[in-house]
C-alpha cells in the first residue's frame, strides 16, 4: 500500500498577503509557502518541484498530522512555520532566505494547555502571547501568556493574566437552562487574530451559549444566544 508524506516547501516567486503579526495585512515578501504531498511506495516517484522552490521538510507522515493545519508567520528575516498537533502544542519551523531550506526549532518557554499553534506576534518589539480560553461551570475562564520570542524561539520574560466572567456578565438576566458548557463539560470559545500595539494587547474571542433542556432521562443541548467580545490586556 502506498503511504503519504507531507512535506513543507517554499517559493520566491508569488508573494501572499498573510502576515497577521500586527494590525494589518502585509504581503510575505515574496515568498508561497504551502505543504505537499508526497505518494511514497509501490513504485512511485516523489513529485519535483519547480526552480524557485525551497527544498522540502517533511511536516508528517499521516494525514492526520495535519489536522491542526499549519499557521505562518514573518518575523524579522525569516518564516515561522507552526504546525498544530493533538494536545495544543506545535511543530515549529524556520526557513533560512540564504540557504533556502527550512530547518524544526524546539518552541520553549510556552507550558502546555497554550494553543502554541496560533500566537500573535508583534514584529519591532519581538512580543507574542499565547492563549487558552474554555468554559467550565458557567464560567469563561481566559488565559494569556505574554513574553518575548528570542532568535532561537524561546519565549523569555513570560508572564500570565486570568480572567474569569460569569454566565451573568456575559449574557445578563438569563433562563437558568441556559449555560456556557454541558454541565460536567467544558466548552470552547472561538478566538480570532489578536492585536499588539505598544503596551497594549486585545484579544478577541466568540463564544456560543447552550440552552439545555431535558426530556425524561434524555438532555437536549441546543445553540443558545452568542457574545463577542475583546480582552484588554496591558
Amino acid at each position: 500500500m502506498p503511504g503519504r508524506i507531507f512535506q513543507l516547501a517554499a517559493s520566491h516567486k508569488l508573494g501572499i498577503p498573510f502576515d497577521n503579526s500586527n494590525e494589518t495585512y502585509k504581503p510575505l515578501d515574496g515568498f508561497l509557502v504551502g505543504t505537499v504531498m508526497f505518494m511514497v511506495g509501490c513504485g512511485k516517484q516523489a513529485i519535483q518541484l519547480d526552480q524557485g522552490w525551497s527544498s522540502p521538510t517533511t511536516v508528517t507522515g499521516t494525514k492526520g498530522g495535519l489536522m491542526g493545519g499549519i499557521s505562518v508567520y514573518k518575523w524579522r528575516d525569516t518564516i515561522i512555520v507552526l504546525q498544530g498537533l493533538d494536545d495544543g502544542t506545535a511543530k515549529c519551523f524556520l526557513m533560512n532566505r540564504s540557504s533556502n531550506s527550512w530547518s524544526e526549532a524546539h518552541l520553549t518557554g510556552v507550558p502546555k494547555g497554550y494553543l502554541w499553534a496560533y500566537p500573535t506576534i508583534e514584529q519591532t518589539s519581538n512580543r507574542v502571547y499565547f492563549e487558552q480560553g474554555y468554559m467550565e461551570n458557567d464560567q469563561l475562564i481566559m488565559n494569556v501568556l505574554v513574553g518575548r520570542m528570542s532568535e532561537s524561539v524561546i519565549i523569555r520574560d513570560a508572564m500570565e493574566k486570568k480572567w474569569l466572567i460569569d454566565k451573568k456578565t456575559l449574557f445578563g438576566e438569563t433562563g437558568s437552562n441556559m449555560r456556557l458548557n454541558e454541565p460536567g463539560r467544558r466548552n470552547w470559545p472561538s478566538s480570532g487574530i489578536g492585536v499588539i500595539n505598544g503596551s497594549d494587547i486585545f484579544i478577541p474571542y466568540c463564544l456560543n451559549g447552550l440552552v439545555v433542556t431535558y426530556r425524561g432521562k434524555s438532555m437536549i443541548v441546543q445553540d443558545g444566544p452568542k457574545n463577542n467580545c475583546v480582552f484588554p490586556f496591558r
